[in-house]
């Protein structure tokens, strides 16, 4: 019956990091707080918190904002065959809320990987009628304080003459980066 009830109270979750675009291998800052609508906090409940990863092509919007998505690809997913497993929820714990209505917690992000992923910090708080609230924040974690990019190529290209590729490195806040690039190219052909 609690499920079906109006709520008489709120949970907002944060996640935040020590910069403004965090890179892998930051700790970020996880909090819940849990507040009566009247405005009181809710004092020593249980609250259960979990973490989610994913991968995500999102890229630093000063990227986006300096390199036009329709000229520039940045980023990639890796697909599912040769990703390494994320696993499933991390940190994965009930705990109380202190007597602020408040528990803040750390998330440590992983090293090593070379796409960016997004972390969800969840939290779900029973109050004291039973019912259950529940909250998430998201936050992109990215590989690297730099991104590499590459030129679209146009949609319909003369096979006789040959390819130009262009690479663009570029920092977290958009300017250009200088950095050794190297590049691979595949080609693939299809036949009926």
């Amino acid at each position: 019956v609690a499920a079906y009830r109006a709520p008489d109270f709120r949970v907002d979750a944060t996640l935040t990091g020590d910069t403004a675009v965090p890179v892998l291998g930051a700790t970020l800052r996880a909090g819940i707080e849990a507040t009566y609508l009247f405005g009181s906090p809710l004092r020593s409940r249980p609250v259960r918190v979990w973490v989610t990863r994913s991968w995500t092509i999102e890229v630093p919007e000063a990227i986006r904002n300096r390199y036009a998505a329709d000229r520039f690809v940045f980023g990639y997913v890796p697909s599912a065959d040769s990703a390494p497993s994320l696993g499933g929820a991390a940190n994965d714990r009930t705990d109380r809320l202190d007597s602020n209505g408040r528990l803040q917690t750390t998330v440590a992000t992983d090293t090593g990987r070379d796409a960016a992923l997004a972390y969800q910090f969840n939290g779900d708080v029973e109050g004291e009628s039973g019912q259950h609230i529940a909250s998430r924040a998201r936050l992109v974690v990215h590989p690297s304080s730099i991104y590499v990019g590459v030129r679209r190529p146009p949609t319909f290209v003369d096979i006789t003459a040959p390819v130009r590729v262009e690479v663009a490195a570029a920092n977290l806040d958009g300017s250009a980066a200088r950095a050794p690039v190297t590049v691979t190219l595949f080609r693939q052909e299809w036949t009926p």
